[in-house]
């Protein structure tokens, strides 16, 4: 989608196997390179995403490294965008362990955790936003993705449940 809106699109991996899945299901460039040190110029994006891969890193410093590399290559403006699993969600730990890429050293990273983080680096943030978002799984059959949408949809609107949806959502512009 990113490139479909005009986006050039670079995306980072550790692993060569990734890599090439990536490459041989997405267009863009795909880059080996640990995430936190990433092969890029300060200041360089206009937005940086991470969608499901801060809970692979359960040290928190590491975590806090990973953020402080991505605010690096943000230019000012710049959107930062932190999408991950939320631990109030009582079937992460349940699909976690059937789930191949997950050998059970995962930890699940809750959002006042990457806030306190972000909290550290404030002089290069204007604003942050944080949402709770989804409760329809990724694998759910299409046939049951409609009536699905509109459940989820009610549960999104409801406050106290929706503190336990699938995902945490952290959006940050740089200062």
């Amino acid at each position: 989608m990113l490139l479909d809106s005009g986006y050039r699109v670079f995306g980072i991996d550790q692993s060569i196997g990734m890599l090439r899945f990536a490459n041989a299901k997405h267009t863009g460039a795909h880059i080996q390179a640990r995430a936190t040190e990433l092969p890029f110029l300060d200041e360089q994006y206009d937005l940086v995403v991470t969608i499901a891969t801060l809970h692979h890193f359960a040290d928190h410093n590491i975590i806090e490294r990973v953020i402080c590399e991505m605010l690096r290559v943000l230019r000012s403006g710049g959107q930062l965008l932190i999408w991950d699993h939320n631990p109030r969600n009582p079937y992460w730990k349940l699909l976690m362990k059937r789930v191949p890429q997950d050998c059970g050293e995962e930890r699940l990273i809750h959002k006042n955790e990457i806030l306190s983080i972000l909290a550290k680096h404030h002089t290069l943030i204007e604003s942050t936003q944080t949402l709770n978002l989804g409760f329809v799984p990724d694998f759910l059959p299409v046939s049951l993705l409609m009536p699905a949408c509109l459940i989820e949809s009610f549960l999104e609107a409801v406050p106290l449940l929706r503190a336990l949806s699938a995902h945490n959502v952290v959006l940050v512009r740089k200062v």
